[in-house]
This record gives structure tokens, sequence and C-alpha cells, in this order.
């Protein structure tokens, strides 16, 4: 990544030798593997119907869904965190060490996301990437287990009154650059 300053912003460098071109392995890819291309016709949240101004590409994905909340059976107990308060990688020792795996496989991805997104809406994907990712909620999703009068009956597993969404460190990081550079994001609300 090269940077320059605010006026030219953040960008992805590609190197002029980098063989074959983007452009290229783009084409070769549609060629041995075409995919359907073409309008969308969706209904939002609210029940209305849509269709995409531009062509969408569609294709199968293979992909496993994963569950990662607190307040269900199959969620591990507590994730480990690398020093930037981000989910770590478990090492050999850490995963073999106990007779159960203690910790999700990964959080959610960006096609994983995207699915959820569409199935379940924008606030459960928050709720699963702040829990995920936001030191403080998983903190407090710790304590109210461990405080719980019945830890494996829990309403709630975090109190969003009190823990607003927005914490995560991957959040933060990026924010943390962006300032530096001058910018800084401004939240809209989705119409």
């Amino acid at each position: 990544m090269s940077y320059k300053g605010r006026k030219d912003g953040i960008y992805l460098f590609i190197p002029t030798d980098n063989e074959p071109e983007t452009v290229e392995i783009i084409k070769q890819l549609e060629q041995y593997y075409p995919s359907t291309y073409g309008k969308v016709t969706y209904k939002n949240t609210k029940g209305q119907t849509f269709q995409t101004k531009e062509n969408v590409r569609i294709a199968s994905l293979y992909m496993m869904l994963l569950e990662k909340i607190g307040d269900d059976w199959a969620a591990v107990s507590s994730g480990k965190l690398q020093n930037f308060g981000i989910l770590a990688q478990l090492t050999k020792a850490d995963k073999y060490s106990q007779p159960t795996r203690n910790q999700a496989v990964r959080a959610v991805g960006e096609t994983e996301g995207r699915i959820l997104v569409s199935y379940c809406g924008q606030p459960m994907v928050a709720e699963v990437m702040d829990r995920n990712n936001n030191p403080i909620t998983h903190k407090n999703i710790v304590w109210n287990i461990l405080d719980a009068q019945n830890p494996s009956d829990i309403s709630f597993a975090v109190d969003r009154n009190k823990i607003r969404y927005g914490g995560a460190k991957p959040i933060q990081l990026v924010n943390h650059v962006l300032l530096c550079a001058g910018i800084k994001f401004s939240y809209k609300q989705e119409q």
C-alpha cells in the first residue's frame, strides 16, 4: 500500500510488472468459469420489491455458516484475543490442550456477512461482529455468563443500553489510521 497524504488518500498499489494484469485475469476467469450476470429483483426488509440498475454477477458459492452467539449452546465459551484485542489464531498447543475446541473457527467473513445481512438484516450482523471483536462486549458477556443464576439460560448476554455498537477493535484500528491521515467517518442513517 502506498500513501502520499490526505489529498491523495489511501489506495491499493499494484506493481505495473505484475503478470498477468488484473483485467486479463478477470477475462480469463469469465471465459473458463462463466457465471450468471444480469439484473436482480429482490425484496428489502420492509417487503418492498426492487430491481438493480446495474447487472450483478451471481455464482454458486461453497460456505459453512458458523454460529457464535453466547446465548446459544453451540457457541464457544470465550475466544482468545491477540495483543490488539482482535480474535487470535489458536496455536497447536491451544488446539489440543483441551478435549473440545475452545474457539470458533473464524469470525464472520465478508461473504458470510453479506449473506447474513440478506437473510437476517443489519442489526444481527452488527451484533455478531461486535460480540466477536469488541473487548468491552466480550468482557461483559463473560461476566454476565459467570454471574447468571442459570448460565445455560440467559435471555440477553449483553445489555445494549449499557454497551453500544462501534467499539470493535478492527473498526478502532481503521479509524485511528484514517484519523492520522485527517479522515473521519460519519454515520448516516439508511433510508
